[in-house]
């Protein structure tokens, strides 16, 4: 099937006439399954038919065949619109980013691994956003400044040894181009080794040792955690010398040095702790004299505590028990004296000292089911809000752009682009990518129409008036040339409701050419009478000796204008011409607008959401 046919579809499915498209692009993927433009055609038709999810399944299978042709512009494109319907899916940024690194847009792929580091960073995604910056950095290999910006994220983000691995080539690169700048910037940021030879306790030592670890620098750590080391034994800390010691065979654990010192000082930790206190009866070997189980060196006195005699401790055993005996009688008569209050007292309950106690701790503690349910929910909601970036990544991510170069790129290869997603109605794409260029000369008025059209589609009315009437005045674009503007800001007026600005362009195209798309009907619908075409030649002809200064400012833009108005007056001499024209081009225009209070009620209500474009 031919590829007119199929983009018939294209114009059905912007009329809503949703069958016929539906049946052209079946008998096309009959012929082709993997017809490309077919079922990116089929996609659009899902998604006015509100099916998103077969319509991203169309889009995603066109995609693949434009690139496996290495058509990569359709290829973004269909991706394009996926992400249009679903604006959640961060690793569709990357794809289209390297579509577009395919079909040689440079500066849009920046913009897009730039978009796709900004939602990493704002989801916490630390891994993926920095390779984002990588991609970038990728596309700029000899932008020095770029990969420096790019240490400071790396700082910011505390990832110390890929700081190392970055300085280490970016010094390589600054000292071929003798960029001293650079290398003075590498200079303050490599770690600063401070060797040992200033006094510090050991503690300040051992927290240096820390931080040098941290930042990536191991060997220039464990001199410093030695250093402590040694320090702590000469000031008899043995304890805090061995976690230090153990710290470093944590970090080394093929270091000598430290074993050999942890061996030394453990023994005397061992001896402290052998001395005994009681010998356990297994211990002892059967037959084994007293002498053989402790020996001389080892024997410790004891000091034997006499026991006091039996008797004393019986008289002192009664004596406990009378003194308890009393005390137990006043409890007893405390307990009955409330029972009979409580009978005395009707709904008095006597309660117990346990039983209160019991109580109140019952009423103290929550239920354990209950506070299970509040650490998850506030574990949920950790998880569903995560924390903000911080002040010193998002200053050195805008650091980081700040130093990307912008490279100049084809300006007619991207107004074709941007022609190309205009058509796919990708309005906003199309916006992004006309803005480098709209001050380019060579390419107007084709530029400015694409800008106009594409705010007019997007509902932003004021804008493409604004946008359109610069051109429209513009006297380096011939006015053979402003049709479509003129068509575009008369649509522009008539979606903020402006009729009789929208007639007066229409009336300027009709004169150039009245057969221009739909212009007679838009100007019957707008009120405007049919003059234009029956204008007498005779009547220009008779105008022109009195009227020579006054009409060549206006003759010189619009040829024709006088025409309809003279028609009006045909029975008037000539030489009274020039004083009524001016009236008369007033009651024209009040005739035009008598004619549309009738419509403006029934426009008025989607003048603001839509217009005749």
């Amino acid at each position: 099937m031919s590829l007119d046919i199929i983009e018939k579809s294209r114009v059905y499915i912007q009329k809503g006439q949703f069958e016929k498209a539906q049946i052209i692009l079946r008998r096309a993927l009959n012929e082709d399954p993997n017809h490309a433009k077919a079922v990116e055609l089929f996609g659009d038709l899902a998604v006015k038919l509100g099916k998103n999810d077969e319509a991203i399944s169309r889009y995603e299978r066109a995609s693949n065949i434009y690139s496996s042709n290495k058509n990569y512009v359709e290829a973004v494109l269909c991706l394009e619109k996926i992400l249009k319907i679903d604006r959640t899916k961060n690793e569709l940024i990357s794809r289209i980013a390297n579509l577009y690194k395919s079909a040689d847009f440079p500066n849009v792929t920046i913009k897009k691994f730039i978009e796709f580091c900004s939602r990493a960073l704002e989801n916490k995604e630390e891994a993926t956003f920095i390779s984002g910056l990588k991609e970038i950095i990728d596309l700029q290999p000899k932008n020095l400044a770029l990969r420096l910006s790019f240490v400071k994220v790396l700082l910011s983000l505390n990832r110390s040894q890929e700081v190392e691995d970055e300085l280490s080539t970016l010094k390589l690169l600054a000292e071929e181009a003798h960029d001293d700048h650079i290398l003075d910037e590498i200079e303050k940021l490599s770690p600063k080794y401070d060797g040992g030879d200033e006094e510090l306790d050991p503690k300040s030592r051992i927290e240096l040792g820390k931080l040098l670890y941290e930042i990536g620098s191991k060997d220039e750590a464990l001199v410093e955690f030695h250093k402590a080391v040694d320090d702590l034994i000469n000031t008899n800390d043995n304890d805090e010398a061995i976690q230090v010691l153990n710290h470093i065979i944590e970090i080394d654990p093929d270091n000598t040095e430290a074993k050999k010192k942890l061996d030394e000082l453990k023994p005397e930790q061992a001896q402290v702790a052998e001395t005994p206190t009681e010998i356990q009866p297994e211990e002892i070997v059967a037959g084994a004299t007293v002498e053989e189980v402790i020996p001389e060196a080892t024997v410790i006195e004891e000091k034997r505590v006499e026991e006091p005699p039996a008797e004393e401790i019986a008289s002192t055993e009664a004596e406990e028990a009378t003194s308890e005996e009393p005390q137990e009688e006043a409890a007893q008569e405390g307990v009955e004296f409330l029972q009979e209050l409580s009978d005395e007292v009707e709904g008095f309950i006597a309660a117990t000292d346990s039983e209160t106690s019991v109580q109140d701790q019952t009423e103290d503690i929550p239920p354990l089911e209950g506070q299970i349910a509040d650490i998850e929910f506030l574990l949920k909601e950790a998880e569903e809000r995560p924390a903000a970036p911080s002040f010193e990544v998002t200053q050195a991510f805008d650091d980081f752009r700040r130093n990307i170069i912008w490279e100049p790129e084809d300006a007619k290869k991207i107004l074709v682009f941007t022609k190309t997603a205009y058509d796919a109605e990708l309005y906003e794409i199309s916006l992004d990518f006309i803005q480098g260029i709209k001050e380019n000369k060579e390419l107007w008025p084709r530029s400015l129409e694409l800008i106009g059209g594409s705010l007019i589609k997007l509902g932003r009315y004021n804008d493409a008036i604004k946008a359109i009437g610069a051109a429209i005045f513009s006297k380096e674009i011939p006015e053979s040339d402003k049709v479509e503007l003129r068509y575009l800001f008369a649509s522009a007026y008539e979606g903020v409701g402006d009729f009789e600005n929208a007639l007066r362009e229409i009336e300027h195209i009709m004169r150039v050419n009245p057969h221009y798309k739909d212009v007679k009907e838009i100007y019957e619908l707008l009120g405007g009478k049919e003059l234009l075409e029956t204008s007498p030649p005779t009547v220009t002809e008779q105008a022109v000796p009195s009227t020579t200064p006054v009409k060549q400012a206006v003759t010189e833009e619009l040829p024709t204008e006088e025409k309809p108005k003279e028609k009006v007056d045909e029975g008037y001499p000539t030489i009274e011409e020039p004083p009524p024209e001016e009236p008369k081009e007033a009651v024209s225009e009040e005739k035009a607008v008598k004619r549309l209070p009738e419509e403006i009620p029934e426009i008025e209500d989607q003048g603001e959401k839509i217009s005749f474009l």
